[in-house]
């Protein structure tokens, strides 16, 4: 199997930091993603970006390349 053509594919998780600081955990020990590759915490004063954060809530990105395996 070949993978030509790999694209970066952003992932982000909102949420409170405890919940946000859960899941990342819970995808390491998916072997999804090392729990050290995510950003810091974004939080929205910090934030160049349109996205609505609720209150108590924090941004934290990760950045994989990834591609639809071709099999021939």
């Amino acid at each position: 199997m070949r993978y030509p053509n790999r694209e970066p594919i952003r992932h982000l998780l909102i949420g409170s930091p405890t919940l946000v600081q859960h899941t990342i955990h819970q995808l390491h020990n998916l072997r999804y993603a090392e729990a050290g590759l995510w950003s810091p915490e974004i939080l929205p004063a910090d934030a160049e970006l349109r996205l609505t954060l609720n209150p108590g809530e924090v941004l934290r990105i990760l950045l994989r390349y990834g591609a639809i395996a071709d099999t021939q």
